[in-house]
């Protein structure tokens, strides 16, 4: 018998008054959150942020003060690191054609402030006034098509979605923003074609060869001025 009590584990008191509390106290943290999140926040993770929160608030504090503030400031950072991000949809790496779309994008981004004798604008201050200055910017100084433009916006709301799902504080009314399309009549290379095009060697053509093959582009699709 004296073996028998020697095995058995010693008695564990639970005091369930003091677990109810700390769950009570978490759900109401996480009720809290909830209540104050935009409703473009709650995604994958937000809920293991929550709860790191609660026990962890220092440093969640500091994490949240070195996070960027400004649009300038966080585009850069996300240029800097933008080869190594995966696309959202395709979950594969940003290609290089990507890469420097947003790098003209953010060129744009640093006339246009430039214009209004500005360096940097804070995350808040994105509104619908920044978005139509934006585009008229684009509109006069450039004289840009309307998908050109909207392309540009494109690469915009995509930063900003980038910098919200960094944990920066970023207006939902971005998502309002929009992306200008138009149909077109005419057809026009792609630039992977109008590379091809350029590579193009015509000193092995005659006159005559060249004036043919227009010609014989013309007959099939009727859009070609020889």
């Amino acid at each position: 018998h004296n073996t028998s009590k020697k095995m058995c584990p010693p008695k564990i008191s639970i005091d369930a008054s003091s677990i109810d509390a700390r769950i009570m106290n978490i759900a109401s943290h996480i009720k809290t959150c909830y209540e104050q999140a935009h409703k473009g926040w709650i995604k994958d993770g937000w809920l293991k942020k929550v709860i790191e929160q609660y026990y962890k608030p220092q440093k969640v504090k500091q994490a949240r003060d070195e996070r960027p503030t400004h649009l300038m400031e966080y585009c850069n950072k996300f240029l800097g690191k933008a080869n190594l991000r995966k696309d959202r949809k395709t979950n594969e790496y940003i290609d290089e054609s990507s890469i420097v779309k947003y790098k003209r994008c953010l060129e744009l981004l640093k006339e246009y402030l430039k214009s209004k004798r500005m360096k940097d604008i804070p995350f808040m201050d994105i509104d619908m006034a920044f978005y139509n200055g934006f585009v008229d910017f684009m509109y006069g100084r450039y004289n840009f098509a309307l998908n050109t433009a909207g392309r540009h916006i494109k690469e915009l709301k995509a930063m900003l979605s980038a910098a919200e799902e960094d944990g920066c504080i970023v207006p939902q009314i971005y998502h309002k923003f929009k992306v200008m399309t138009e149909e077109l009549d005419t057809t026009y290379l792609t630039e992977e074609e109008q590379e091809m095009l350029y590579q193009v060697d015509l000193s092995k053509f005659s006159k005559q060869d060249i004036v043919e093959k227009l010609m014989e582009y013309k007959k099939n699709y009727g859009d070609t001025d020889v």
